[in-house]
């Protein structure tokens, strides 16, 4: 380890950058300058000011990138964020991902995965992608939760809803 790497507790952690930290949990690496794992197992913040948080099996590999916590989640993208869920990759520079198997791959996209079965991408640069196998409701006030549109289960149509 280098001089301000440090490393907290648990076993087999290894913070080997300068600054790089990990708070504790079992086989993490830091190997970034200024990043930090929180706790977990078998995690790896590899950029420069890259987070994980904790979890399982999760990594942040772009520079500034984070990942929340969940299962085999991946940050991969500048400024990208996973902030938990299962097997979720952000690979787009300041792209989010979360669910379960979303791939936001493009800059600046959001992609919600609602399935672990099948995979949701993102479609382009500054996209908003989202699986709901549940259906799907957008509120237009903050009042109350009446109005906006909705799509059911398997619906193709949007209905719009109204409180009148």
């Amino acid at each position: 380890t280098l001089t301000n790497a440090f490393v907290g507790g648990g076993q087999r952690n290894q913070a080997s950058s300068l600054m790089s930290a990990i708070a504790g949990g079992s086989g993490n690496v830091a190997s970034g300058i200024f990043s930090f794992v929180g706790g977990g197992a078998s995690n790896a913040a590899t950029s420069n000011y890259s987070v994980v948080i904790g979890g399982l099996t999760n990594r942040a590999a772009g520079s500034y990138a984070m990942v929340g916590g969940g299962f085999q989640n991946l940050a991969s993208g500048t400024y990208a964020a996973v902030p938990g869920g299962v097997s979720n990759t952000a690979s787009g520079q300041a792209s989010f991902a979360a669910g379960s198997s979303a791939r936001a791959t493009n800059s600046n996209s959001f992609v919600w995965g609602g399935t672990t079965t099948t995979n949701t991408d993102s479609i382009a640069a500054g996209s908003f992608t989202v699986r709901a196998p549940g259906g799907a409701k957008f509120y237009s006030t903050d009042t109350n939760l009446v109005i906006g549109p909705s799509l059911d289960p398997g619906g193709t149509d949007w209905v719009a809803n109204s409180d009148s």
